[in-house]
């Protein structure tokens, strides 16, 4: 049969196939079992011989056929391949996008270019090869989802080196206006999650917005596509001839006034040479601090956090900031079920309850407080029950003795990492700001104020001052309670509250008391801050 005597033949059968081919809706992602066997039908009666390969649900499928050689010579075999599905149909089309139309010349249809458009041509030569005198194998290569990550040409591979088809020829039938290309950009895809921490845009210091670090991000991808350009290689084929990278999407937030603590970034990049998409790695995942991981196989620490009553609560967000600053500091934080302090009870001299408690924590953290993984809390008189009380309510002397040398308050834990360098100035910001700080009753009498002082210090520029301020009058429920009321607020105003009404707007008042942070909103109006929460906000 000769192409030239039948080329009208040919270009309608072309067409005609085409037309039949275009109306397979064969969406991604959706069952494309009808094309396939249409296919096969066409190419068993040219005599091919054929399998498939399938999706995990056999809904989908690959198809693989071959014409044999007449006078095979052990030529390397042709592998004619394209991909059967298409995208889904979008807006803008003037007419049924599974129904191929013909206007001046040019036929519409989804998939008439992208691929369908190619396995029309093949099947429509196919009784040429199937007649000719054939010196090489003739493949027909159908595949499933090359739009989406090419989920069926890797299935057909595998089945391929099984039945050891190898060493071929590939032509690929992608559109290319008519040019032959013999290479191909690569493809990088990624998606990039952001974590935060929710709350409520009114106090936007108080969460992380996910959205905006993933905004940092993004910005760090496009000055990196700009260098790429800068790559280019001489005598590029491609055009452009440098390496491409591009943002698909940026999801992430729930409401205008929400503080997004989920966000995630769609990007990929095409290089042109590998050394491009060893040059994009580097770029964002070795040398950016929002990019650092923590190493998980090899924490500083393990440290065990008690979360008391009045963290878990009253005062979440210090919990919740105590934890990201720990595990951005390489630390790992350990959470147990265990039952509260008992300083509620201790306050009102209902010591049975209290030694039950006691008792209970005890024997949670018994076997697992050490010098190696030490009990940390928040709550100062909280936890300084582990060093005071517990030694004398606990039955078990021995392992209560034990837990309470290796138990700190935060401040205390993070000032000893300080002083044997695990946590640096470096890793926190140069800006300055001033900050007053009031000391908890607790902290005073059975620990210091210089570990809360040290922390706060740690940030270079950060100007730390520790108020002269004696006690801030609520004494646990006390302030609270109406008969103690006035004295409560009379206390605060010995000392406590003139002093923070004398600092400026701009001055940081910090107090790690859960009553004292009370106090002093109800006396002042101020909101004081812990000190952990400073500390997490002034991370780098």
């Amino acid at each position: 049969m000769s192409t030239e005597n039948n080329s009208d033949l040919l270009f309608n059968n072309s067409v005609k196939i085409l037309t039949d081919l275009i109306g397979f809706k064969t969406i991604s992602g959706e069952n494309n079992t009808t094309l396939i066997d249409y296919c096969d039908d066409i190419l068993k009666k040219l005599g091919a011989t054929s399998f498939r390969t399938y999706d995990d649900e056999k809904k989908r499928v690959n198809l693989f056929a071959t014409l044999k050689a007449k006078n095979s010579i052990n030529k390397k075999p042709i592998i004619l391949s394209g991909h059967t599905d298409v995208v889904p149909v979008s807006k803008g089309w003037s007419s049924d996008p599974f129904i191929a139309t013909i206007r001046e010349d040019k036929l519409y249809g989804r998939g008439s270019c992208d691929m369908k458009g190619f396995i029309a041509c093949t099947l429509a030569y196919a009784p040429i090869y199937s007649k000719s005198n054939l010196d090489r194998d003739i493949h027909f290569s159908f595949t499933f989802d090359e739009e989406t990550a090419c989920q069926g040409a890797p299935i057909l591979i595998e089945e391929l080196k099984k039945r050891d088809i190898k060493d071929g020829i590939c032509i690929i039938g992608e559109p290319t206006n008519m040019k032959i290309i013999d290479a191909h950009k690569g493809c990088y895809e990624y998606t990039t999650y952001f974590k935060g921490l929710a709350g409520h845009s009114s106090a936007p210091h108080k969460g992380v917005s996910a959205v905006e670090y993933a905004s940092r991000y993004v910005n760090k991808l496009i000055e990196l596509r700009e260098n790429l350009k800068k790559r280019a290689p001489k005598d590029s084929i491609f055009d452009p001839p440098h390496s491409t990278l591009s943002i698909g999407g940026i999801f992430g937030g729930i409401a205008h006034n929400v503080i997004a603590d989920k966000c995630h970034v769609n990007w990929e990049t095409r290089p042109v040479v590998k050394e491009d998409g060893v040059f994009l790695n580097e770029g964002v995942f070795k040398k950016e601090p929002y990019c650092k991981q923590i190493d998980k196989t090899n924490y500083i620490k393990s440290v065990y956090l008690f979360n008391d009553e009045f963290t878990n609560f009253l005062d979440t967000q210090i919990g919740l900031d105590a934890i990201a600053l720990l595990r951005q500091l390489n630390y790992e934080v350990k959470l147990v079920n265990h039952s509260e302090s008992g300083r509620a009870f201790l306050s009102k001299g209902l010591l049975k309850q209290a030694k039950d408690l006691a008792n209970k924590n005890v024997h949670t953290f018994k076997n697992k407080i050490s010098k190696e993984t030490p009990l940390i809390g928040i709550e100062p008189s909280a936890i300084l029950t582990f060093k005071d009380e517990y030694l004398k309510l606990a039955d078990d002397k021995t392992a209560a003795e034990n837990i309470s040398k290796h138990t700190y308050l935060i401040e205390e834990f993070i000032q000893k990492e300080i002083e044997i360098c695990n946590i640096k100035a470096e890793q926190f910001t140069l800006e300055s700001k001033e900050i007053k700080f009031h000391g908890h009753c607790h902290q005073k009498a059975l620990s210091n104020q210089s570990s809360s002082f040290a922390v706060l210090n740690l940030p270079k520029n950060y100007k730390v001052t520790i108020m002269a301020s004696g006690c801030c009058g609520m004494a646990g429920s006390f302030g609270y309670e109406k008969e103690h009321y006035e004295v409560s607020m009379a206390i605060g105003e010995q000392t406590l509250f003139p002093a923070i009404r004398n600092t400026s707007d701009e001055t940081i008042i910090s107090a790690n008391g859960t009553s004292c942070r009370h106090q002093i909103k109800d006396g002042t109006q101020r909101e004081a801050l812990h000190p952990i929460t400073i500390l997490r906000q002034a991370l780098v």
